[in-house]
């Protein structure tokens, strides 16, 4: 759609709906609900199923977990007041607050803490976030069915308990603050089954109130939370996935937070007024082209690095990102431990390409497949891509899919390539290197490339047991120039994340973490009146 077009649309649909709002219908706009925005259906709210962003950023507003991250990236309690580690590194003593109650009125106990990572590692529960607690004594024959409980999980009384891991384990506290940690009531479970998700009890800020699928999803304020009472007394969260139609419902006040695209943000960057309502930082996230690396012609390491060589990040960055973000170097993005600024992207040279191609055996080029997520601004990327690629003598097919369909193909690897993102669960870039790499990831886990390295794996294990420091940060350098040699992953860039609030919006910040913001700050106040 052209820029003369997409003006044009943009005026129809806020006249239209601007004469839909005066004919009568009601809007929720309030100043007792903050109106939001998700770009994908969130695939669970059970938080031991779900790996997505969505369902993560849901599940951190409806669950509490022993610890979290607060926006200063420092480790501070949740369910837990205290903690600490025995001199040999492996046991951790969790002291609980006594005045937490999930949202059927319930108070929350050590054994709930206990029967849920016990959940989340029980077979039966298929979570593909078992590998969590994997470090934890006696997880692995529970895991197997050889134990009735997890022997490292001991419940000292009904706020205190003990978590005894194998050896020592640097990552188990920024584990804990992930969705899958989070403590659920058994009862709710066994009540349920698996509609859970469905109807999900937490301990968190909020609960469901509705939950339209593809549509939206109402939270409600939980009367029983612990802490700071939200000032709001509802979030909606829309499914919208088309920067026009984001852009539409902003411009009528139907939604009070949005991420502006590329194209639309340079508004807000030149006028000083708007500017006051936009809030950026850089983000914790790296967006990739997936390589299927267990097919031919992927399967050949040489071919791979044609691809990288045939992509052109900077220029794309540059005009399609419009500047809004910085070119990644590798898996771990800036102001990580780990990110090697002096590790070179590969240099956009397509006459380079095609002659890799003929010294792998393919003179007139290769025909892939390009499996992306359904959306605008998705495919404006993709279609960069494959132009580019052309000129490598690379032939790709997009394939845009619904997000479900979208991620049971990529853990099923019925791909060739796919374009998407990851971004931090905790702020470690061992993060951005165990789930995407580890061969035991491969599928659900986070290896949708289905790479393997037994090397690699040592070394994300090494870095799994070493504290951080100058020896850790060399080996995840060591880690990441295999993979810049090997390129089971294109390394695009790393996005600033960037927020547009309406002026009557207050409180509201820009954690670094997906899972930071719990909207207990954030209130509507008119302050034109």
């Amino acid at each position: 759609m052209n820029i003369k077009n997409k003006f044009l649309f943009l005026i129809v649909s806020l006249v239209l709906a601007a004469h839909i709002t005066s004919c009568g219908t009601k809007t929720e706009s309030s100043f007792d609900t903050l109106i939001l925005r998700l770009d994908a259906d969130p695939s669970t709210l059970d938080p031991a199923l779900g790996t997505d962003v969505a369902s993560g950023m849901i599940d951190s507003l409806l669950f509490s977990t022993l610890i979290r991250f607060d926006e200063n990236l420092k480790l501070s309690g949740d369910i837990a007041y205290s903690w600490r580690l025995s001199e040999d590194k492996t046991t951790y003593t969790f002291s609980l607050k006594n005045n937490i109650r999930f949202s059927n009125n319930r108070a929350l106990m050590a054994k709930d803490v206990k029967y849920s990572f016990e959940r989340v590692l029980n077979p039966k529960t298929r979570s593909p976030r078992a590998w969590l607690f994997r470090n934890i004594s006696g997880a692995e024959d529970y895991n197997r069915g050889k134990a009735s409980e997890v022997e490292g999980i001991k419940i000292m009384n009904n706020y205190e308990l003990s978590i005894t891991l194998d050896k020592p384990f640097s990552p188990f506290l920024s584990f804990l603050t992930m969705p899958a940690a989070s403590v659920v009531p058994e009862e709710e479970i066994i009540k349920w089954g698996l509609d859970f998700s469905e109807h999900p009890v937490g301990s968190g800020p909020w609960k469901l109130s509705r939950w339209t699928r593809d549509y939206k999803v109402v939270l409600e304020n939980n009367p029983y939370y612990y802490g700071t009472k939200p000032a709001l007394e509802k979030l909606v969260f829309k499914i919208l996935k088309e920067p026009l139609t984001i852009l539409t419902e902003f411009e009528l006040k139907h939604l009070d937070v949005m991420e502006p695209s590329a194209a639309d943000i340079l508004q807000y960057l030149d006028d000083q007024k708007l500017k006051a309502r936009l809030l950026s930082r850089s983000g914790l996230n790296v967006y990739y082209l997936g390589l299927n690396c267990r097919i031919q012609p992927l399967n050949n390491p040489k071919v791979r690095l044609a691809i990288a060589h045939a992509i052109d990040a900077v220029s794309i960055l540059k005009t399609i990102r419009r500047g809004r973000g910085t070119l990644a170097h590798g898996p771990i993005p800036p102001g990580l431990e780990g990110h090697d600024a002096n590790l070179q992207p590969h240099k956009y040279d397509p006459s380079f390409s095609k002659k890799l191609l003929e010294e792998a055996g393919f003179p007139d080029g290769i025909n892939l497949t390009l499996l992306q997520s359904r959306s605008e601004a998705n495919l404006e990327a993709t279609e960069v891509f494959q132009a580019q690629l052309a000129k490598g003598n690379i032939h790709v097919q997009i394939i845009q899919q619904e997000w479900s369909a979208f991620k049971a193909n990529l853990i099923e690897g019925n791909f060739d390539t796919f374009y998407l993102s990851w971004w931090a669960d905790y702020p470690d870039g061992e993060n951005f290197l165990y789930p995407l790499f580890h061969s035991s990831n491969k599928g659900s886990g986070g290896n949708y490339t289905g790479y393997s390295n037994s090397e690699v794996d040592k070394l994300i294990e090494e870095i799994q047991l070493t504290p951080s420091g100058d020896k850790r940060t060399r080996i995840m350098y060591k880690v990441q120039n295999i993979l810049h040699k090997e390129i089971p992953i294109v390394f695009l860039w790393n996005k600033t994340k960037d927020l547009v609030i309406q002026p009557d919006v207050h409180g509201m910040s820009l954690p670094a973490l997906y899972t930071g913001q719990r909207y207990t700050t954030v209130y509507k106040k008119d302050t034109d009146k």
